[in-house]
């Protein structure tokens, strides 16, 4: 595995590399307040013997240089993505977003054609601000929304993040939302954050789409994802996976990334 950055209208933008160059791709983001060394149990896989992997950190998270909180919103982050991917050179390319990763995701599929698939951790599409309130479980330990969390809070969306019984060491995790840029979080709920109706933008993709949730998962409704009732999703539904909650790449790697070769030989062969 190897880091790098690249320059995005003068910014830092860090991600991380394995495999070959010159096979498709597949482009991982993080969730909110992570990085994208939550995707290493994928990096350093058999996946990447046969596909390149990039996962890079969004503005203000991991090692990618902070932002303005005009630019912590879904629309900056679909472009800033899209800009990444385009400077890396992926003509082709899987995407593959974990909670605010899939949100971001599924925003920049529109501007980039390029994409053969899109598989979504624990994201549910959201057609409205108001959807959150339905999309998610109240929990106390949601403190993805405020600019400065101590670290017990800290802790306790880690754990969040986890299935109740999980004993994975969360230290990472907590690192990594206690080194987040706090206005990347209240960004999240200005004003400029006018994102795509995600409803819409799913039930009209021209490529596969996977969506992955965990059987204990704690802060996201598979009710209201199966609601939507979202046509042609791969394997013509939901793939729930047992024993985890809200982070399954980190939790069963083994069985995530089965998932994921499965879901990438469908898309890129």
């Amino acid at each position: 595995m190897q880091d790098g950055t690249v320059d995005i209208a003068g910014r830092s933008i860090h991600y991380h590399r394995s495999g070959d160059p010159t096979h498709p791709s597949l482009f991982l983001l993080h969730g909110n307040s992570m990085s994208g060394r939550c995707f290493i149990p994928q990096l350093c896989s058999d996946l990447a013997q046969r596909y390149q992997l990039v996962a890079m950190d969004l503005p203000g998270h991991g090692q990618s240089h902070a932002a303005t909180l005009d630019d912590y919103n879904l629309p900056a982050y679909a472009k800033l993505v899209s800009a990444v991917i385009e400077a890396l050179a992926l003509p082709k390319v899987l995407l593959v977003g974990w909670s605010l990763g899939g949100h971001v995701l599924l925003q920049a599929t529109q501007y980039l054609p390029q994409t053969k698939g899109l598989m979504l951790i624990g994201t549910p599409p959201l057609g409205k601000m108001e959807d959150v309130l339905q999309a998610f479980l109240p929990h106390p330990a949601s403190v993805i929304y405020q600019e400065a969390v101590n670290a017990e809070e800290a802790r306790g969306f880690a754990q969040a993040c986890l299935h109740p019984a999980s004993t994975l060491d969360t230290a990472e995790m907590v690192a990594d939302v206690l080194a987040t840029h706090g206005l990347a979080r209240i960004g999240l709920m200005q004003p400029t954050n006018t994102f795509t109706d995600e409803v819409s933008l799913a039930r009209q993709l021209d490529m596969p789409l996977a969506i992955v949730h965990g059987a204990g998962e704690q802060l996201v409704s598979l009710d209201y994802i199966e609601q939507l009732k979202l046509p042609g999703l791969w394997r013509d539904g939901v793939q729930v996976l047992a024993d985890v909650g809200h982070t399954p790449h980190l939790e069963t790697p083994k069985v995530f990334n089965q998932l994921l070769a499965e879901f990438a030989e469908a898309c890129l062969g």
